[in-house]
């Protein structure tokens, strides 16, 4: 499968859609979720550490983010985008997949 593109010096929706809690099957709607992005070596990008990402009022789970057009990419590079999600103070969630940095067509 190939890498999804995040696009260079342009805003990129970052998104969590469908946050369920495993144990009970219910949505989480009241999570501190925040992503960061990271270099194949795991650091953390300039400007793209722990960005806030909001809830979708009235979805289902869905939250949001964007990765601004500011952050400082290299084309066809690879990177990792990191979701983390927490409720009450207890991890709820994390997700991390391969992105490559392009130029929009």
């Amino acid at each position: 499968m190939p890498n999804e593109a995040i696009y260079i010096s342009a805003d990129n929706l970052v998104s969590w859609e469908g946050m369920v809690n495993e144990s009970t099957d219910e949505y989480i709607n009241d999570a501190v979720v925040t992503f960061t992005l990271k270099t194949v070596a795991g650091v953390a990008v300039t400007g793209a550490s722990a960005i806030s990402m909001t809830y979708q009022t009235a979805s289902d789970g869905n939250y949001h983010g964007i990765l601004e057009s500011t952050v400082t990419l290299t084309a066809d590079t690879q990177y990792y985008l990191e979701i983390i999600a927490t409720s009450g103070g207890t991890l709820v969630g994390f997700r991390r997949w391969p992105v490559v940095a392009r130029y929009d067509a």
